[in-house]
């Protein structure tokens, strides 16, 4: 992707939102919208284990409000001199809509170091798609909404450990 101003953010987003949609599809079994609503969480640093982490993140993004990518653009472009990266992440994806979670990082959160080094730098843009503890080269497609948990994500879980401790059992 090219560099990121702030006269081209909403194209990048809407770029990467392309790029993410692919990514999902090849990865996951759920059929993915085109259809994208966005909401924006600032990326803390943050000394909880991960589980934990999940499930205050979930909780913040259910009070959330789905906006439009130019909604979510303008807020942005707001704090666009503090930004240093911009994470876009398939939140929750359903048969009409694909819910997109915009994670940014600010300069001001860094290293007093490190941000002298970054100060002028425009922020990157990355897409990622979250892959459960249990998806392996067996299972090549996954439901994209597992973090959200359920029935079938506890499932998968529990035969995770299941196979696991027989891996383990047999090697003994």
């Amino acid at each position: 992707m090219k560099n990121i101003t702030k006269e081209n953010l909403e194209k990048q987003l809407k770029e990467g939102t392309t790029i993410l949609l692919e990514m999902a599809r090849n990865s996951c079994s759920n059929k993915i919208s085109n259809r994208t609503s966005y909401i924006l969480s600032e990326i803390k640093i943050n000394q909880s284990n991960l589980e934990q982490r999940q499930k205050e993140r979930k909780i913040l993004n259910s009070k959330k409000k789905p906006v439009t990518l130019k909604e979510a653009s303008e807020k942005l472009k707001e704090i666009y001199g503090n930004l240093y990266d911009i994470n876009l992440f398939v939140y929750q994806s359903k048969k009409t809509n694909t819910l997109i979670e915009i994670r940014y990082f600010l300069k001001s959160s860094l290293d007093t170091d490190f941000f002298k080094t970054i100060e002028n730098t425009p922020p990157m843009l990355h897409c990622k798609i979250e892959v459960p503890p249990y998806a392996t080269n067996k299972i090549k497609k996954y439901d994209i909404n597992w973090h959200l948990g359920g029935i079938k994500h506890e499932w998968n879980l529990f035969w995770n450990k299941i196979q696991f401790h027989l891996k383990y059992w047999k090697r003994l």
